[in-house]
C-alpha cells in the first residue's frame, strides 16, 4: 500500500483529477486487484442516517441515480504533532485559537476568490439534513 502511495505521489500533482492532484488519491479498480484488495464496497443508507467511520484508507463515491447531497462534519484543526512547540503554531496563539476554524474558512474562501485554490467542495446556505434536494 505504501509503495502504491509513493508511486502516486511522484505524479499526482499533474493529475487531471483535482482531488487526486491535491493528495486525496483515487485508486482505479484495476489497482485494487493488483494490491490484493477486494472490490469497492458500496454503503447505502436511509436518508438522515449518521454514518461514523474511520476512513483512514481508501474511500470514494460512486455515481448516483439521482442528485444527492452529502453533508459532513470534518475535523482537521489538530495541532502539528511534529512541530517544534515553543508557541510557534500561530493557530494556537491566544485570541486566534478560539477563532481558528472561522479564520481557516475565511482564508480558504479568499484563496478561492483569488483563484489560488480554496475549498474542494461547494458551499451552500445553512440547511437541515432533511431539507429538499439542491437542484
Amino acid at each position: 500500500m505504501r509503495a502504491w502511495e509513493y508511486e502516486e505521489s511522484l505524479t499526482a500533482a499533474s493529475s487531471e483529477n483535482v482531488y487526486h492532484a491535491r493528495g486525496s488519491f483515487r485508486m482505479p479498480p484495476a489497482d485494487l486487484g493488483r494490491l490484493g484488495l477486494g472490490p469497492a464496497l458500496k454503503v447505502v443508507v436511509a436518508a438522515n442516517t449518521l454514518v461514523v467511520a474511520d476512513n483512514h484508507g481508501f474511500h470514494a463515491r460512486t455515481p448516483s441515480l439521482r442528485a444527492t447531497v452529502r453533508m459532513e462534519i470534518y475535523g482537521t484543526l489538530r495541532g502539528n504533532p511534529y512541530g517544534l512547540g515553543f508557541g510557534l503554531d500561530p493557530l494556537a496563539w491566544p485570541g486566534i485559537r478560539s477563532r481558528r476554524a472561522n479564520l481557516v474558512d475565511q482564508a480558504e474562501e479568499l484563496a478561492g476568490r483569488l483563484k489560488l485554490g480554496g475549498k474542494g467542495w461547494r458551499v451552500v446556505s445553512a440547511r437541515r439534513m432533511d431539507s429538499p434536494e439542491i437542484g
